[in-house]
């Protein structure tokens, strides 16, 4: 009894470690790209995302403390995102797809057999937690919703429409002239890691 236990927490701090970095890296890369604040872009010397590993940590804490029990943040947590661990493998398909002829450093092994069995996978447990919370797992997935269009609103609809009207916005999606801020990712990006 004893070992399994310490055997589970051993693995949920290796869990919420490599979630935490993760998440922090997703919102660095996004907020890097224009899509989401800039401030979330922020590096210290060692090129560490703080700000957005606060900001992660930050809403983290408000969200165990708002849910009634830890069991409710994860059923809200995992109907979601195993729907977009799926959307990566779908990503492969697509990739492979449309862009047959590009160079892959990396080879999925067992394609289009691994990916296909994987994103069932993640269909079959976010249909499952859905089954086993749906009011729970509908409401996460109806957050998820909302956020596109706040997004839309507040990264592309905003800062287009005050470049047209020549209104000066803060730069937090849109540079200049109300275009995009996207950036297209080179090897020497990868000098920043």
């Amino acid at each position: 009894g004893a070992a399994v236990t310490v055997v589970v927490a051993v693995s949920s701090f290796g869990a919420l470690n490599s979630c935490m970095y993760l998440s922090a890296r997703q919102f660095y890369a996004t907020a890097r790209d224009g899509l989401f604040p800039e401030i979330l872009a922020r590096t210290n010397s060692r090129k560490a995302p703080h700000v957005a590993i606060l900001a992660t940590a930050l809403w983290t804490s408000v969200l165990t403390c708002v849910m009634s029990s830890f069991a409710v943040l994860v059923n809200y947590l995992s109907c979601a995102m195993w729907l977009f661990y799926g959307l990566v493998g779908v990503a492969v398909f697509k990739s492979r797809h449309e862009n047959p002829d590009v160079y892959r450093p990396y080879k999925v092994p067992g394609y289009p057999l691994v990916p296909a069995l994987y994103v069932g996978a993640c269909v079959f447990l976010s249909a499952s937690t859905f089954f086993a919370a749906p009011a729970q797992c509908f409401l996460a997935l109806l957050f998820v919703a909302l956020a596109f269009p706040v997004h839309r609103t507040t990264f592309v609809w905003w800062p287009e429409r005050a470049a047209r009207l020549n209104i000066p916005v803060q730069d937090g999606g849109a540079s200049g002239g109300g275009e995009p801020r996207l950036r297209v990712w080179s090897d020497a990006d990868d000098d920043e890691f």
